[in-house]
C-alpha cells in the first residue's frame, strides 16, 4: 500500500510514507532493460520504496541555493526574439521599460522581482511563441510527406491492381488543417494511420486473391467434372439434380468433391438395377417421347417468338392419349403463334414509330391496369384526425368545388393543416377492373392497393390541406397558400404504392419485372404564371412523348415542362380527359423491378398571385400515349408414362460457386498548410534567480499531473528549464539531475537520442534510477530533455523532481504525480440449471454453466491516453483439456443487461497444433501462452470499448454452457484471465465434480436382521428388498429429480402391497430465521417442530419415515410411490419442489424397503434404478429358491391341513417396520459410514 503525509516547509505536498524497505530489491533495474516487453511483473506485485534521491528531492521542491548577479542586459529577450524571427515568428520591438536606480536592499529586491517577472514572461511568451511556430513548422513538414507518401502508396497501388479488381479510392479532407502543430501532429497520425490501413488493405487483399484463385482453380474443375458426370448419368435416365453451393476454400471444394463421388457411385448402381426392369418399359415411352419432342420443340418456337410460356405434364397409359394431347398442343400452338404474330404487329407498330408525335420515344410494356374508375371503393387511412367530405367540399366551404365535375370519387378523407414530415398509410380495396399481368402470362384481379403519402415540403407559406379520394386511380388534391412567387418555393410529396392480388387464397404483392413492367402516366403536368408542376419515379425510369412539352431535367430528374404550356404557346386545347392531345402534358414512369413503386410529385410557385390553389395528382395508367400490353401466354402439355414399379433414380450432384472476388479500397488525404505566429517584446535591467519546472503527459500530450494512469502506459517527463538560459554564459556548465521513483521504467535509448540531438550529454545510472544531463552553455539555448517511461506497477505511486545546477546556483523544480489503479479482481463462478453457485461442490447434473464476470471499476478515474486505448481488451478461458465441452452456440456475453456478443472475437483453439498464425499473433501482442484448449473473445474495437465498458464500469459477464466430461470423482478445475489495455489478471478459481456414488439393493429376511443376498429363500418365505439410495454429498447442485425403481420378478415374486421409506437430511444451515412444514433437529439435539422458527445460523437435520398406511398430507405431497403390476415396476419420486427447497448445502438421502412373497423356485435378479438429476445408477441383488419337496402320499381317514387366503401383506406378513427399525438401518448404516 502506498500512503501520503504532509510535507514541509508550506509546499503543500504529499509525500508517500517510508515503508517496505528492501523489497523487491533487484527487480527496478530488470525492468529497466525491459520497457517494451509488455507487463513487467505479474499481478499485483509490491511497488518497492525509491533507493536514491527521489524523495529527498521531493521534499526540495520549488527551492533554490545561491543567487545570480546579472548586469542589466536584455540579450536574453532579444536572443528569444532573434529565435523566434529564425523560427518564422513575426517579431516587433517595442519601447524599452525604464524601472529606475533602486537605493535600499527591498526596493532592489522589488524591482528585481518586478523585471525578472516580466522579462520572464517575455521569454516565456516569445519562446512559447517560437516552440510552437517550431512545432508548426515541423507539423506541417511532417504532416506534407506522411500525406504525399500515403497519396504516392494509392497511385501506384491502384495502378498495380486496378486491373484485375475493382479499386475505390476515397478522399479524407481532415488532414487540411488550420496549420498549427497539434492539427499537423494529428494530420500526420492520421496520414500515417491511413498509410497503414492502406498498406493493410493491400496486404489482406493479395492474400484473399490469392486464396480465392486457388479456390477458384478448384471449383471449376469440381464443376467440369460435375458437368460431365451429370451428362453420363442423365443418358442413363438418372434424374439429376445439380445444386450450387457458394464455397470460400480449397477444403470446401473437397468435401463437395468427395459428395458428389458418392452420389455418382449410388445412383450408377441403381441405374444397372433397374436397366432390366426398364426393357419391356421402353416401347411404352417411345411414342411419349415424340410427342414431348414436338412439345419441347413448339415450346422452344413459341419462346423465341416471345410468348409467355408455362408447361405442364400429364400421365398417359397407351399411345393414343399421348397423340391426343400432341393435337391439344398443335391447338394451343396454333392459337398461340398467331396471337403473338398480331403482338409481334402491333409493337413492332409502336416501335416504327417511336419519332412519331403522340406516341412515346420508346416502346413501352404494360402489365398494370389502372385506368378503370372506382368510384366506391372502400379507403382507409392510417392518420388520425380527418374528416370525411365529398369531392363538392375540397378547397370549398360552400360546397361548390369544380373538382366535384371532374371526379368520380364519391368519398373524401380531409386532413387541415399537414406539413414536413407528415405521412399516412392508405389501404383501398373493393376494386373492380384493375389488374396485374404477371411473368406466368397470367391476369389478376388487383384485390388490395397499399398506398404511402407523405409530404416532404410543404412550401414556405404555411401548412397544406390533404384531400385523399376513395378512387385509387384518381389519387389526391392538395390545397397550400400563395407561394413566395419564386421556384424556391415549393411543396413535394413521395407516394409509393403496392399492387396485391390473390392467388391459391394468399395474398401476393405484384412484381414488376423487365417483361412485365409498371408504367405509370404522369399526366396534366402545367406550366404557367401560378407555377409549375412535375414528377419523379424515385425507383424506376422516365419514358418521354413526342411532341409532349413535358421532358425529364437531366440535373434533377424530374419530368416537367421547362416553359409555359398554356393553350396559346402550345397551340392546342390539351388539359381535359377528353382531348386527344393529352400527351402535351405528359410523360410515363416505368418501374421494372420491386414490389414497391415510388413517384415523387413536385408543385414549384410561380410570380403570379393565386390566393392558394389546389392541386390535383393522379396516380393511373390511363392512356395519353399508346401503350403494348404483355406478349402471348400459351401452356405446352408434355407427357409422361405411367411408371413401372421400378425404384427412381436420381443423384444430387453439388457445383461450387465461387466466392466473391476480393476488392481493394484506399484512401488519399487532403494536404495541409502552415501557420504563422506574431510576437514583440521590448527590453530592461534585471537582478536574476531563475527557477525550473517539470511536467508529465502521456502520448496523446496530455497533463497527466495528479492523474491515475494505466500501468504500462507510455509517460513523459518534461524538464523545462527555459529560465536558466537568461543569465548563462558561453563556457557556464548546466546540470540536470533527476532521480526517479521506484517502478517507473525509462526508456533508455529514446531518452538518450532525443536529449543528445539537443546537445545534451546524458548519463544513466541503472542502479540508482537516475538521470544526468550535462551541457556547456554555448550561446544557444537547448531544447528541455524529455525522459519517456511507463509505470509497471499496480496500485502504484510515481512522484518525481528534478534538480538543476549552474555555477554556484541550485534550484528544484516542482513536483509532478501520477497513480495506477488497484487491480481489478474479476470473478469466476460455476453455475448449475438453477443459477445457483457449486463452486466447490459436487453436481450429478453434468450440465453446467461457467460464469466469467470481469472487473472495470478500477478504471473509472483511470486517464487512458489513445495508445493505451489502442491495446487490446480481451477475455481468456484456458480451459482444462477434456474436462468438459462447451455449448458454443448457447454462450452469452452480456453487460449493463445488454447481448454484447457482437462486440467481441471469439477464437477456440482445441490444441497447441491448432493455433493458426493469425492467433499466435494475437496471443503475442496480449502476452498470454495457454496450453492446449482454449476460449479467447477480444473487443473489435477496443477504443470503442474502453469508453462504453471499461470507463463507465460496465462490466462483462460471459456465460459458458458446458457439459462435464470428466469420471465420477474426478475435479474439474477453471478459472479465466481478464486482459485490459494488453495487461492481465487473474480471476479466482473454481471447482466441480461429479460425485463418485452408487446406489445398494439387499434383499433382508423378515425380521429385517439377516441379510439375503446370495443366499436361499424358500418357497413361500418374505422377503424385504431394500432399495438404498445415493447420499447427495453435503456441497451439491441443486436437486430437481430423486427417483427409484425396482423391477421385481413377478414370475418369482408376489408383491404384498407393503412398503416403507425413510428420508434423511442433515448439515442444512439456516442462512436466515426459518419456517419449515416439518419437524427438524438442530445441533444440539433439540427438536423444532413444523411452523416453528428455526434461529438464523442454526445447523439442522430431518428424518421422515412412513409405509403405505401413513396418512399425512407432506408426506403424500413430497413422496409419490407408483406400482405398475403389469410390468413388475415398483417406483417412487420425489417432489422436485421439495428438492428445490433444500438449496445446495447439505446431505440428502432416501432409502425403502419393499416386501415380496417367494412363489416359486429358480434363481431370482431383481434390478434397483436410482435416478438424481438426470444421473441413473443402478444396484442388483440375487437370490436363489430350491425346488420344494415332493408331498408325501396321505393317509386315508387323516384330517389334511386346509388351504389359507392369498396372503395380502396383513397378519403374520406384516412387515415390523419400524419396530424394527435399529436391526434394518444396521446395513445402511454400515455403508453410510463408509462414504463418510
Amino acid at each position: 500500500m502506498t500512503e501520503k503525509i504532509q510535507g514541509t516547509k508550506g509546499h503543500g505536498y504529499f509525500r508517500k510514507k517510508k515503508w517496505a524497505k528492501g523489497l523487491v530489491s533487484g527487480i527496478a533495474v530488470a525492468g529497466i532493460v525491459a520497457f517494451s516487453a509488455g507487463s513487467v511483473f505479474a499481478d499485483e506485485a509490491v511497488q518497492p520504496e525509491s533507493k536514491n534521491e527521489n524523495n529527498t528531492y521531493a521534499k526540495q521542491a520549488g527551492k533554490s541555493t545561491g543567487s545570480q548577479s546579472v548586469a542589466i542586459d536584455n540579450s536574453a529577450v532579444t536572443k528569444a526574439a532573434d529565435k523566434a524571427k529564425q523560427a518564422g515568428v513575426v517579431v516587433s520591438e517595442t519601447p524599452s521599460v525604464d524601472k529606475g536606480t533602486d537605493t535600499t536592499s527591498s526596493s532592489l529586491a522589488q524591482s528585481k522581482s518586478e523585471i525578472k517577472q516580466d522579462q520572464d514572461k517575455q521569454v516565456k511568451e516569445l519562446e512559447e511563441t517560437t516552440t510552437k511556430q517550431v512545432k508548426n513548422n515541423e507539423a506541417f513538414k511532417e504532416a506534407q510527406e506522411a500525406i504525399q507518401a500515403n497519396n504516392q502508396f494509392v497511385a501506384d497501388e491502384k495502378a498495380k491492381h486496378e486491373v484485375s479488381t475493382t479499386v475505390t479510392v476515397t478522399n479524407d479532407s481532415s488532414t487540411a488543417t488550420d496549420g498549427s502543430a497539434d492539427q499537423n501532429k494529428k494530420a500526420t497520425q492520421t496520414a500515417k494511420q491511413v498509410l497503414s490501413d492502406n498498406q493493410q488493405a493491400v496486404t489482406k487483399y493479395l492474400d484473399e486473391k490469392s486464396k480465392y484463385d486457388a479456390t477458384v482453380e478448384q471449383a471449376t474443375a469440381l464443376n467440369k467434372a460435375v458437368e460431365s458426370a451429370s451428362e453420363q448419368l442423365k443418358k442413363e435416365s438418372v434424374d439429376v439434380k445439380v445444386i450450387t453451393r457458394t464455397v470460400s476454400s480449397v477444403a470446401e471444394v473437397e468435401t463437395l468433391k468427395k459428395q458428389n463421388e458418392q452420389a455418382i457411385a449410388t445412383a450408377k448402381g441403381k441405374v444397372e438395377l433397374n436397366k432390366a426392369i426398364m426393357a419391356a418399359y421402353t416401347e411404352s415411352k417411345r411414342v411419349s417421347k415424340q410427342v414431348n419432342q414436338d412439345a419441347d420443340q413448339k415450346f422452344a418456337e413459341l419462346k423465341k417468338s416471345g410468348v409467355l410460356l408455362s408447361s405442364k405434364t400429364q400421365e398417359v397409359s397407351s399411345a393414343d392419349e399421348a397423340k391426343e394431347i400432341e393435337k391439344q398442343n398443335q391447338t394451343a400452338y396454333e392459337k398461340a403463334k398467331k396471337s403473338q404474330a398480331d403482338w409481334q404487329v402491333k409493337y413492332n407498330d409502336l416501335q416504327d414509330k417511336t419519332s412519331t408525335e403522340g406516341y412515346t420515344k420508346k416502346v413501352v410494356l404494360q402489365a398494370l391496369g389502372l385506368s378503370t374508375a372506382n368510384p366506391n371503393a372502400t379507403v382507409k387511412s392510417s392518420a388520425s384526425g380527418s374528416e370525411e367530405v365529398t369531392t363538392s367540399y375540397i378547397a370549398s366551404t360552400s360546397g361548390k368545388s369544380g373538382y366535384s365535375r371532374v371526379l368520380d370519387s364519391t368519398k373524401v378523407l380531409k386532413y387541415r393543416d399537414v406539413g414536413n414530415g407528415w405521412t399516412t398509410e392508405i389501404d383501398y380495396t373493393d376494386l373492380n377492373g384493375l389488374t396485374v399481368t404477371t411473368e406466368d402470362g397470367k391476369q389478376h384481379n388487383i384485390s388490395r392497393i397499399h398506398r404511402k403519402f407523405q409530404i416532404v415540403n410543404q412550401g414556405k407559406t404555411g401548412l397544406n390541406d390533404v384531400y385523399v379520394l376513395n378512387d385509387p386511380t384518381e389519387g389526391f388534391v392538395v390545397a397550400r397558400n400563395d407561394g413566395t412567387g419564386g421556384a424556391a418555393d415549393y411543396m413535394n410529396f413521395l407516394v409509393t404504392d403496392t399492387y396485391y392480388y390473390n392467388e391459391d387464397g394468399q395474398e401476393v404483392a405484384f412484381k414488376a419485372s423487365e417483361k412485365t413492367p409498371a408504367a405509370l402516366t404522369y399526366s396534366s403536368l402545367n406550366h404557367n404564371p401560378i407555377g409549375w408542376e412535375g414528377a419523379k419515379a424515385i425507383n424506376g425510369t422516365h419514358v418521354e412523348i413526342n411532341g409532349s412539352t413535358v421532358t425529364q431535367n437531366k440535373d434533377y430528374g424530374y419530368v416537367y415542362a421547362e416553359d409555359y404550356n398554356r393553350e396559346e404557346e402550345v397551340g392546342h386545347l390539351w388539359d381535359t380527359s377528353s382531348s386527344a392531345y393529352q400527351y402535351k402534358g405528359a410523360a410515363l414512369g416505368v418501374f421494372k423491378q420491386g414490389t414497391t413503386f415510388t413517384t415523387e410529385f413536385i408543385q414549384w410557385d410561380g410570380p403570379a398571385e393565386s390566393n392558394g390553389q389546389t392541386y390535383w395528382f393522379a396516380l393511373n395508367t390511363k392512356v395519353v400515349a399508346p401503350v403494348v400490353e404483355v406478349p402471348t401466354t400459351a401452356t405446352i402439355v408434355k407427357t409422361t408414362v405411367k411408371p413401372v414399379k421400378t425404384d427412381p433414380v436420381s443423384a444430387e450432384l453439388v457445383k461450387a460457386k465461387n466466392p466473391a472476388k476480393p476488392t481493394l479500397a484506399l484512401k488519399t488525404l487532403s494536404e495541409t498548410k502552415n501557420q504563422k505566429l506574431s510576437a514583440s517584446y521590448h527590453g530592461y535591467k534585471l537582478q536574476y534567480k531563475p527557477v525550473v519546472s517539470k511536467s508529465v503527459s502521456d502520448t496523446d500530450k496530455t497533463n497527466t499531473n495528479g492523474q491515475t494512469v494505466v500501468k504500462n502506459a507510455t509517460q513523459t517527463y518534461t524538464l523545462t528549464h527555459d529560465n536558466i538560459y537568461a543569465n548563462v554564459k558561453k563556457g557556464d556548465k548546466i546540470t540536470i539531475i533527476d532521480p526517479l521513483e521506484a517502478g517507473a521504467v525509462p526508456d533508455v535509448a529514446i531518452t538518450k537520442a532525443a536529449a543528445e540531438k539537443a546537445g545534451w550529454t546524458v548519463s544513466y545510472d541503472a542502479g540508482k534510477n537516475t538521470y544526468t544531463f550535462t551541457a556547456t552553455y554555448q550561446g544557444k539555448r537547448l531544447d528541455a530533455p524529455v525522459i519517456t517511461w511507463k509505470p509497471i506497477y499496480d496500485k502504484g505511486f510515481y512522484d518525481n523532481t528534478y534538480k538543476v545546477l549552474v555555477n554556484n546556483y541550485e534550484v528544484y523544480s516542482n513536483p509532478v504525480t501520477n497513480y495506477t489503479p488497484e487491480p481489478p479482481k474479476p470473478v469466476k463462478a460455476v453455475l448449475d440449471r438453477s443459477g445457483k453457485d457449486i463452486n466447490s461442490a459436487t453436481t450429478f447434473d453434468r450440465n453446467v454453466t461457467f460464469r466469467l464476470m470481469t472487473d472495470y471499476s478500477s478504471y473509472t478515474k483511470t486517464l487512458a491516453s489513445a495508445q493505451a486505448r489502442g491495446k487490446k481488451f480481451a477475455i481468456l478461458d484456458d480451459v482444462q483439456d477434456g474436462a468438459f465441452s462447451v455449448y458454443q452456440g448457447n454462450i452469452k456475453m452480456t453487460a449493463a443487461g445488454q447481448d454484447v456478443k457482437n462486440l467481441f472475437e471469439m477464437h477456440h483453439v482445441l490444441s497447441d497444433k491448432g493455433r493458426t498464425d493469425a492467433i499466435n499473433k494475437i496471443l503475442k501482442e496480449l502476452n498470454l501462452n495457454p496450453k492446449g484448449e482454449f476460449y479467447l473473445w477480444v473487443a473489435k474495437d477496443s477504443k470503442s470499448f474502453y469508453q462504453n465498458y471499461v470507463k463507465p464500469n460496465k462490466n462483462v459477464t460471459v456465460d459458458l454452457p458446458a457439459k462435464l466430461l470428466v469420471k465420477a470423482g474426478e475435479k474439474v478445475e477453471n478459472s479465466f484471465k481478464q486482459i485490459d489495455f494488453g495487461n492481465s489478471y487473474v480471476s479466482n478459481l473454481v471447482t466441480v465434480q461429479v460425485p463418485d456414488v452408487k446406489p445398494e439393493k439387499h434383499a433382508l429376511d423378515k425380521t429385517g436382521k439377516n441379510v439375503l443376498d446370495g443366499k436361499e429363500v424358500l418357497v413361500g418365505g418374505f422377503i424385504q428388498y431394500l432399495l438404498d439410495g445415493v447420499t447427495v454429498p453435503t456441497k451439491h447442485d441443486t436437486l430437481y429429480q430423486y427417483d427409484g425403481i425396482d423391477k421385481l420378478d413377478v414370475k418369482h415374486d408376489r408383491y404384498t402391497g407393503n412398503w416403507s421409506g425413510i428420508i434423511r437430511g442433515s448439515e442444512y444451515v439456516a442462512e436466515k430465521d426459518l419456517v419449515l412444514p416439518y419437524d427438524v433437529t438442530i445441533k444440539n439435539g433439540q427438536i423444532i417442530k413444523a411452523g416453528d422458527r428455526i434461529p438464523k445460523g442454526s445447523i439442522y437435520a430431518f428424518q421422515f419415515e412412513f409405509d403405505q398406511s401413513t396418512n399425512s398430507d407432506f408426506i403424500k405431497k413430497i413422496v409419490k410411490v407408483t406400482w405398475n403390476e403389469q410390468e413388475g415396476k415398483w417406483s417412487y419420486t420425489i417432489d422436485k419442489e421439495f428438492l428445490n427447497s433444500l438449496g445446495v448445502k447439505g446431505t440428502f438421502d432416501a432409502d425403502f424397503y419393499l416386501e415380496v412373497e417367494r412363489i416359486t423356485s429358480g434363481k431370482v435378479e431383481n434390478t434397483f434404478i436410482n435416478t438424481v438429476n438426470l444421473q441413473e445408477m443402478t444396484a442388483k441383488v440375487t437370490t436363489t429358491t430350491p425346488e420344494p419337496p415332493k408331498p408325501e402320499p396321505k393317509e386315508p381317514h387323516k384330517p389334511q391341513p386346509q388351504p389359507s387366503l392369498p396372503n395380502t401383506g396383513t397378519s403374520a406378513s406384516m412387515l415390523p417396520w419400524f419396530g424394527l427399525g435399529i436391526g434394518l438401518m444396521s446395513l445402511v448404516g454400515r455403508r453410510k459410514l463408509k462414504e463418510d
